[in-house]
């Protein structure tokens, strides 16, 4: 089957710069991965389905990077790909489709709104967890939670912006190497800005609460979290994702508002709270009740 139009247009923009040729076949392999877990959900069916272009333009850039990392591949002869494990992707065992339907008709109602996925008993009282970005490096959380979150690494190719692109020999990384750092930890509150219905098996969710109203929330966790320690300043923004191969370190956000393209699915608003004192042992975790937020949110089990 040949090429259609758009391939036979993206593989010659790609045998142009070929940005990923430095990758040794276990980073390419990886690569690959992170794009199928960011591009996949959970359809209504209870089946993997792919993000549609026309809903994100994030989806298309997807899109385009997992055909450019199938030439790549096709260019060294398809070694052979080792097996995921761990991997992000949608759970599709014990799945109720018609309960997936009418969860997908109830939630795409409130496409203005944030949501809130977790347990149906902390939900219920409005208690929530706020935590320290250090404390989701950690080997024991779902591949969906776990995360360096006080860093960002980058990984393009040496000849970038010049030419030639020289291959390597694809047994080990040849790159140099880029990181951009937070300077301190600092305290994190993650929701979604999408009802996606893969959420509910990756946070080991069964209920969502949707938030009508996130400056009340803002100020609500904020007024809690002071009583417990100063703070420097409060970020709140939807999060930036990046690509650590195509996208420059510089210009772009904060450690703290950016994650790598691999998260992109959850499509996360993130209030990061920056505390005054740095280096000082922080707790890591919080937990606060919210009462006053019952008349703008709905709670929605699963």
């Amino acid at each position: 089957m040949g090429r259609s139009d758009f391939e036979s247009q993206q593989y010659k923009l790609y045998l142009e710069s070929p940005y990923l040729s430095h990758l040794s076949n276990e980073e390419l392999f990886e690569r690959e991965r992170h794009l199928m877990e960011a591009w996949t959900t959970l359809g209504t069916q209870g089946k993997i389905s792919f993000g549609k272009p026309e809903k994100h333009r994030g989806n298309f850039r997807l899109i385009v990077s997992l055909m450019h990392t199938n030439f790549e591949s096709a260019i060294r002869g398809y070694p052979k790909a080792p097996k995921w494990v761990d991997a992000a992707l949608p759970k599709t065992k014990n799945i109720n489709q018609n309960r997936l339907q009418r969860m997908n008709a109830l939630l795409s109602r409130y496409e203005s709104c944030l949501f809130k996925f977790g347990q149906r008993e902390f939900l219920e009282q409005l208690s929530f967890k706020v935590s320290l970005a250090s404390s989701f490096d950690d080997k024991s959380l779902h591949p969906a939670q776990r995360d360096n979150e006080l860093s960002r690494a980058y990984k393009p190719h040496p000849s970038l912006g010049t030419s030639p692109f020289n291959r390597g020999s694809y047994e080990k990384p040849i790159m140099e190497r880029y990181r951009v750092d937070a300077s301190f930890d600092y305290y994190v509150f993650c929701l979604s800005r999408r009802a996606d219905l893969r959420m509910f098996g990756d946070f080991g969710a069964d209920a969502v609460l949707i938030i009508k109203n996130k400056q009340a929330l803002q100020q609500g966790l904020k007024r809690k979290l002071e009583k417990e320690l100063k703070l420097s300043r409060i970020l709140s923004a939807p999060v930036s994702y990046y690509d650590d191969i195509r996208d420059a370190p510089s210009g772009l956000e904060p450690p703290e508002l950016a994650k790598h393209f691999r998260f992109f699915y959850q499509q996360e608003y993130r209030i990061a709270f920056i505390p005054q004192i740095s280096g000082a042992r922080l707790n890591e975790h919080f937990f606060f009740e919210l009462p006053e937020l019952r008349e703008s949110t709905e709670l929605v089990i699963f």
